[in-house]
C-alpha cells in the first residue's frame, strides 16, 4: 500500500514523503505535492525502494481462451 506524507514546517518549508511504491514512479507523485501546496520541488532525496524494480503479475489470457476453445471443441489448431 502507498502512502504519501506531507509536513509543513513554521518556515513554510514543506516536506512530502511517499512510501510503499518502488522505482521511479514514486515521482509522479512530486507534481501532486506540488499542486498540494502550491510549491515547487526544491531537492529530492530518494530512500531505497525508488532503486529497487517493482515486479510486475501478468495473467494468461491466451492460455486460458485456448482451454475454452478446447471445452467448446472449437480448436483452431495454433
Amino acid at each position: 500500500m502507498a502512502t504519501m506524507q506531507i509536513r509543513i514546517y513554521p518556515d513554510g518549508k514543506v516536506q512530502g514523503d511517499i512510501d510503499g511504491i518502488k522505482g521511479k514512479r514514486c515521482t509522479d507523485y512530486i507534481g501532486i505535492i506540488e499542486e498540494l501546496t502550491e510549491g515547487r520541488t526544491w531537492q529530492s532525496n530518494f530512500t531505497e525502494e525508488f532503486y529497487e524494480t517493482e515486479s510486475v503479475q501478468l495473467r494468461q489470457e491466451q492460455r486460458d481462451y485456448e482451454e475454452e476453445e478446447l471445452r467448446e471443441g472449437q480448436h483452431h489448431g495454433w
